[in-house]
């Protein structure tokens, strides 16, 4: 019987119901009656899964009369209806349960589970609430009534929830895991990652902390530590799309396109719905000139998610690669007044630009300037003003995006390079901030590398920039600047390898010139 058992699940697995419950039939007509408690279980899963909850109902039945049914039989019989949407049967198993033992943490806990799915919170409330009466340290009581709060919307409420249940097990990763998804929604970093420590502290991290994980890296910049992270969570949980579309993403970071693309693949290929890798794969699509793949991408994106403004920045992203910038400029203007989202403002801006319109850019000012305060319309803003050599221009508007974000290491960086071209003595000081915000970005560190060297200090620019290359080994430009720095210490050699990486690169054309003139002089 018990290798017709394993047997049934494997089936049940694979979604062959007929055949599991052809080898179920011989284990509950034996004399076993465990084994035939687990076959009846086991039953009720396998119709359950092919919805057919009558013919499931009709098995757990026969458990629910059996004297022989632990009351832990009767909450997974309730869990399973529950799952499957039959919350009337849920609350008959689970009720069962409680009267066989009266006090049975585990059925009310699921019937308060099964209360907030009805949407009766005040009953999930109350029962959470009589489950800490008898047992103040339970931890899926309080998680349950943070959850709660979260419904609410009373965030408070939901920490200091999830704080009491972190403090109740310090071995219980659920709460850490938790709070730490809360923290980086609410941008603190510290706290996140303090209760990330603990929660792999308790034992081998799972997908959820991995991925937080991830998300916690990238928020200070170290992205390839983060995209080590997301393969982490992807193989712990092959079957979520989740931890692959954050690994796609931090590849795309990375400057590792190919990568990228296969895990966003991946994510769809698990998940046909998962729309945000349907809008990002739609979007690379347009940026490598795959036009007619991205159009019929965009027709999947607009039946997943026909309310979503993703579906209308696609077109409108669509009508510009195409070169059709007044269409382009008629959508995202749309959509402008629809969100009065910075994406519209900036592919407004750029239509415009491209079809020749001259107050494209004095618009966009004027979009940002009342804006007030915000350091990443602020940011858009000063790099068009520096692509158009409007550079005492940008300076200035990078150092508003500075005041009114100081830790924006981009802005940082950007101003840095700015000053040095400008001869201004604060340079080096903003590159070293910009560096010291986020360590693990190859651009920052080139920059501060390329002012090192400009102010003629060749041992510290060495340091960064061989740094910047390790961090981007796919950025021409930064590999540019380390064969500069070689060739002046008279390492003509390594100056050389460098160079001739570069010459080797398709994606470095426009440095190619630069690279063999320097290469001739060695």
């Amino acid at each position: 019987s018990e290798a017709r058992l394993y047997l049934a699940a494997a089936l049940v697995a694979a979604g062959r119901n007929s055949d599991a419950q052809a080898e179920l039939k011989l284990i509950t007509g034996g004399e076993d009656d465990e084994a035939a408690g687990r076959a009846e279980l086991l039953s009720v899963l396998g119709h359950l899964r092919q919805g057919e909850i009558a013919t499931a109902r009709e098995s757990a039945e026969r458990l629910r009369r059996s004297p022989a049914t632990a009351v832990s039989t009767l909450v997974v019989l309730g869990r399973m209806f529950a799952a499957a949407g039959s919350t009337d049967d849920a609350r008959r198993y689970l009720a069962g349960a409680l009267e066989r033992e009266q006090g049975a943490a585990s059925a009310r806990l699921a019937l308060a589970e099964v209360d907030v799915s009805d949407g009766h919170l005040l009953a999930a409330r109350r029962r959470y609430t009589n489950v800490l009466i008898d047992d103040p340290q339970n931890v899926a009581a309080l998680m349950g009534l943070a959850a709660i709060a979260e419904g609410e919307d009373s965030q408070a409420a939901a920490l200091e929830w999830l704080e009491r249940a972190r403090a109740a097990d310090p071995g219980a990763a659920a709460p850490r895991v938790r709070l730490a998804e809360i923290y980086l929604e609410q941008g603190d970093l510290d706290a996140a990652e303090t209760v990330l420590e603990e929660a792999a502290r308790t034992g081998p991290p799972d997908h959820q902390a991995q991925n937080l994980r991830g998300i916690l890296l990238a928020g200070r910049g170290d992205m390839a530590s983060a995209r080590d992270a997301f393969a982490a969570a992807a193989r712990i949980a092959p079957h979520l799309a989740a931890p692959r579309f954050n690994l796609g993403r931090a590849e795309i970071a990375l400057g590792n396109r190919a990568a990228g693309i296969a895990a966003l693949k991946d994510a769809v290929r698990i998940d046909p719905g998962y729309v945000n890798a349907w809008v990002l794969l739609t979007e690379l699509a347009i940026r490598r000139g795959d036009l007619d793949g991205a159009e019929g991408m965009l027709e999947t994106v607009r039946e997943l998610a026909p309310v979503s403004p993703a579906g209308a920045y696609l077109a409108a992203d669509l009508a510009q690669a195409r070169g059709e910038f007044g269409e382009a400029a008629r959508q995202y203007r749309a959509l402008l007044d629809r969100t009065g989202s910075l994406r519209a403002a900036m592919g407004l801006y750029q239509a415009r630009l491209k079809a020749g319109d001259p107050a494209a850019l004095a618009d966009l000012r004027s979009w940002v300037r009342n804006e007030s305060g915000n350091d990443q319309a602020l940011m858009v803003l000063a790099q068009e003003q520096q692509r158009s050599g409007a550079l005492a221009d940008a300076i200035e508007t990078y150092e508003a995006a500075v005041e009114a974000a100081p830790d924006n290491a981009a802005a940082l960086n950007n101003l840095a390079w700015l000053y040095q071209q400008a001869g201004d003595p604060r340079a080096l000081a903003s590159a070293e901030r910009a560096y010291e915000l986020m360590p693990e970005s190859g651009a920052i560190a080139d920059t501060l590398g390329w002012i090192h060297f400009q102010q003629d200090d060749r041992k510290r620019a060495l340091e960064y920039l061989t740094r910047a290359v390790e961090l981007a080994p796919d950025e021409p430009e930064i590999r540019y600047h380390l064969a500069v720095v070689y060739a002046a210490g008279g390492d003509a050699s390594r100056a050389r390898d460098e160079l001739e990486v570069i010459l080797a690169s398709d994606a470095a054309v426009a440095l190619h010139d630069e690279a063999q003139a320097l290469l001739k002089s060695l």
